[in-house]
């Protein structure tokens, strides 16, 4: 028997058709097209398989992940500030945090929302904490990109930081050369490794390398090691 990962891969026109492919050892890919896009499972798990693909769901504008964002607009694409950005923000109470395609990935995807999640608790209050405590600016930044398509990334994550009775987006540039930090509208952050270690995880772990000082960022945490 070849040796086989499971693996969840969303968007996959280019690659299978809708329907169900056994192989040796009880291996199952199974592929479906929910709202136009194609969502295929490998695994060895019958009952995990059925859970996921039933859990898939379409983006919709009313979600707090909409289909259409802002920061599709491009680098120029800052928050509304709101009160003062995060520093007007009470005792939080929950992080939505919404990851896009953006440039290439964004064009030959059917829906630029990559991942959702939802944080809340002693985690939420930790990471919102850890972007407020990153030195103003904006960086660690790698310049000569030798690829402008990929300058500014093809992906990024938009936070909605909640304290029960305001919201505050936080934009979160991290996988290109250029533009990187915690942006609220208000005031431009480094990223750091502990507030981007709370964020790529789970569902929202990058697909493509990191590069430079962010992916040494991100490969620092020994669990990654």
């Amino acid at each position: 028997m070849a040796e086989r990962d499971a693996y969840l891969w969303f968007d996959t026109a280019h690659f299978a058709s809708p329907g169900i492919r056994c192989y040796d050892g009880g291996w199952v890919e199974e592929t479906r097209e929910v709202a136009g896009v194609r969502v295929s499972v490998m695994t060895d798990d019958d009952a995990l398989r059925e859970r996921l693909l039933a859990a898939v769901r379409p983006v919709v504008d009313d979600t707090d992940c909409p289909a259409w964002h802002r920061i599709l607009d491009g680098i120029a694409a800052r928050p509304d500030p709101g009160r003062f950005g995060l520093a007007g923000i009470g005792s939080v109470e929950s992080v939505t945090v919404c990851r896009y395609a953006l440039g290439r990935l964004g064009k030959v995807m059917n829906n630029p929302v990559m991942s959702l999640s939802t944080i809340t608790g002693g985690e939420a209050t930790r990471l919102v904490r850890a972007i407020c405590a990153a030195p103003q600016g904006s960086g660690p930044d790698i310049p000569g990109c030798p690829w402008p398509e990929d300058v500014y990334g093809m992906e990024a994550i938009v936070l909605t930081v909640r304290d029960g009775e305001h919201a505050q987006e936080v934009f979160v540039r991290y996988s290109g050369y250029e533009g990187h930090g915690f942006d609220d509208g208000h005031t431009r952050r480094w990223l750091t490794t502990e507030a981007l270690l709370a964020l790529l995880k789970g569902p929202h772990w990058p697909i493509h390398d990191l590069h430079g000082p962010v992916s040494k960022m991100v490969w620092s945490d020994p669990a990654r090691a």
